[in-house]
């Protein structure tokens, strides 16, 4: 017994020196932006009595909060207009495995243009009703840490890994990823996002390595009837924390394939570095520049 809590202490104490290290980016940009963060702050406040208060609540509660009826429609519709030109190459797509990237099951549909912060693609991300929960989630402007246009495209083999295991995002504390499907995703085979709500991961006290953990950890749990699968039509939008939420990608087989834009949230002094590759117009506005701008 003395060993087994030799042991756990051990593996404790190495939990929180991994998750220490990873504060120290965190803790440097703020020592030298100690007025950005004030800034940020003091910004959110504005959206502090937001008319988004259920939405919030799920979120802070549970993790996640379907989305689809806060967006702005003319907007999605136009995302839904330039993704459906790009699908007309999507064989190319399908068939063009990016060697340099370490995922072989996902591609990145967005190309150069899509970069610009006057792109549909950024506009979306950038929208009032997301930066106004996302605001009022963190407590502060968030940054836009990355956009993605993603191709999951299923396997011959069934041997998941990367990010078809169950895992957190350790990047940032404050992290909210925003996700509206282009293809239907209305059956398991259709890959849905997978995860357990915050309210169930919180409780589990796993250790933080391995990162990506394997289904027969979660089946010794007994919880595995626990897990939630956000299916719907294309284009239902949600939010997930997935700081918070252990989850995994879509798990798609041989012959199906699934589209979605994400945006990626976090604060500006996140535990990793982002370099979101957007390009900011002189058009931008200056909450649209504080979201858009790399802090180093």
């Amino acid at each position: 017994m003395t060993m087994i809590k030799v042991f756990l202490s051990v593996k404790n104490r190495l939990k929180k020196f991994c998750l220490y290290q990873l504060s120290l980016r965190k803790w440097m940009i703020l020592i030298r932006h100690p007025l950005e963060y004030q800034k940020r702050k003091r910004m959110a406040k504005c959206f502090s009595k937001t008319s988004f208060s259920e939405s919030l609540e799920q979120i802070k509660e549970k993790g996640y909060v379907t989305a689809s009826s806060l967006v702005d429609t003319e907007l999605r519709d136009k995302l839904d207009a330039v993704y459906l030109e790009k699908a007309k190459e999507l064989s190319y797509y399908i068939n063009t495995v990016d060697i340099g990237r370490s995922k072989t099951y996902m591609r990145e549909m967005l190309v150069g243009e899509d970069f610009y912060s006057d792109s549909v693609f950024v506009k979306f991300a950038l929208q009032n009703s997301i930066i106004e929960i996302v605001s009022s989630y963190f407590g502060q402007i968030p940054y836009l840490a990355r956009i993605e246009l993603v191709l999951t495209v299923g396997q011959c083999h069934q041997q998941w890994s990367h990010s078809q295991l169950w895992h957190k995002d350790y990047n940032d504390k404050k992290m909210i990823k925003f996700f509206i499907y282009l293809t239907d995703v209305e059956t398991d085979e259709d890959g849905p996002f997978t995860f357990f709500p915050r309210n169930i991961s919180e409780k589990l006290n796993l250790p933080l390595f391995p990162v990506h953990k394997s289904d027969s950890i979660f089946v010794k749990k007994q919880i595995m009837h626990q897990f939630k699968k956000m299916k719907g039509p294309r284009l239902t939008t949600f939010f997930i924390d997935t700081y918070h939420c252990y989850h995994m990608g879509s798990r798609l087989p041989h012959g199906k394939y699934r589209v979605a834009f994400v945006a990626t949230y976090t604060t500006f002094a996140s535990h990793l570095a982002y370099d979101n590759k957007i390009k900011i117009s002189n058009s931008a506005s200056s909450l649209e520049r504080l979201i858009l701008e790399t802090i180093t």
